[in-house]
């Protein structure tokens, strides 16, 4: 699998940015219109942020999701921002915290799909995500 790629960061002070630690896009089969992306992001010496929103060109629509169960079902459930406190991190994982990613073009194992998060201090972070199929 391809390497986490961090193209861009723009923020405040040098030594303030958030910090993209990990990441992959998996796709549920070959084709689908939708996928969860997961992303790990350290804060490292900077202020209190949040993560709250992500866009790619390759998607339609990003929205951060958490998987939540209730009564014995496990759901998705919309997430409005993610705090990274000082010195805090993210880590999405599957069945956890995630980016869903509707409306996406169709894609192949190996593809990279560039990403952009933006965070409530008004910060954005360019990055590419590797594809990687399930099992892969």
């Amino acid at each position: 699998m391809r390497a986490l790629l961090p193209l861009l960061l723009l923020a405040g002070p040098a030594g303030a940015e958030p910090l993209v630690t990990g990441g992959h896009l998996t796709l549920p089969y070959p084709g689908a219109p939708s996928a969860a992306a997961y992303v790990s992001l350290a804060n490292p010496g900077g202020p209190d942020d949040a993560l709250t929103g992500a866009s790619s060109p390759l998607a339609a629509e990003a929205m951060l999701h958490e998987s939540v169960e209730a009564e014995g079902m496990m759901r998705m459930e919309p997430v409005g921002a993610l705090p990274l406190p000082a010195d805090g991190a993210i880590v999405m994982a599957p069945g956890g915290l995630h980016l869903m990613l509707m409306g996406l073009e169709p894609m192949d194992e190996g593809d990279l799909l560039s990403l952009t998060l933006s965070f409530e201090s008004g910060a954005t972070l360019a990055l590419e995500l590797p594809l990687s199929l399930p099992g892969g």
